[in-house]
C-alpha cells in the first residue's frame, strides 16, 4: 500500500503550478489516498508515520496541497473531517500521547463523535482521573450503542450505579433497549 501510494503521489504534482490547478475534487482524491496510507500504516504499528499521514489527509482534505501545517488545528465540519480526527486520536494514543489524544479528540464537536471516539475520551479521562469527565463520555458512547457490554463495565467500574444505568438502558417510552 506505501509503494502505490508513494507513486500515485509522486504522480500527482509535478510543480507548482500543477498543484494551484487542482480542484477540490483531486485534493478530496489525495486526502484518500493519505487516509489509506495511514490505515496501512497503522496496521502495521507504524503510528508515528501513520499519524503524519492522517495529518497530511486532513490538510489535503481542507484544500491546501503545498502547506502543510502541523500545529494547526482546524475545524471539523463534516463526518469525514471527524473521522480523520479519530484516527489520530488513536495513534496518539497508540504513542502514549494522552493529552494529544484528549485534545484532538475535544477539537471534534460531539454531533460528529461516533462509539469509537467517545469510548477513546472515557479512556483517556479515566487514565488521567477525571472520573466525571469519563462517566460522560462512556454515557455518549453508550447512547450510540446501548448493549456495549465494555462500556457498561466501565460505566462500572468508574462507580456508576446499577440504576442509573438501567435509566441509561432504556427507550423512549421506557421499554428495555433489549433487541429480539
Amino acid at each position: 500500500a506505501e509503494t502505490l501510494v508513494s507513486l500515485f503521489l509522486s504522480a500527482s504534482v509535478h510543480n507548482h503550478d500543477d498543484a494551484l490547478g487542482l480542484d477540490a475534487a483531486a485534493l478530496n482524491s489525495i486526502a484518500e489516498v493519505f487516509t489509506v496510507l495511514g490505515d496501512a500504516l497503522y496496521a502495521k504499528k507504524e503510528y508515528r508515520r501513520a499519524y503524519s499521514a492522517y495529518l497530511q489527509a486532513e490538510q489535503r482534505g481542507k484544500g491546501s496541497l503545498l502547506s502543510f501545517k502541523k500545529s494547526t488545528v482546524s475545524a471539523v465540519t463534516s463526518d469525514q473531517d471527524a473521522t480523520i480526527r479519530s484516527k489520530q486520536a488513536k495513534c496518539q494514543y497508540a504513542l502514549k500521547d494522552i493529552t494529544g489524544t484528549l485534545r484532538t479528540l475535544e477539537s471534534i464537536p460531539l454531533r460528529y463523535r461516533d462509539l469509537s471516539s467517545h469510548t477513546l475520551l472515557g479512556g483517556c479521562y479515566a487514565e488521567l482521573y477525571l472520573t466525571n469527565n469519563a462517566i460522560q463520555s462512556y454515557k455518549e458512547a453508550l447512547l450510540l450503542s446501548p448493549l456495549c457490554i465494555e462500556i457498561i463495565e466501565k460505566l462500572v467500574d468508574l462507580g456508576v450505579e446499577m440504576k442509573e444505568l438501567m435509566g441509561l438502558l432504556q427507550d423512549a417510552e421506557g421499554d428495555p433497549a433489549v433487541v429480539n
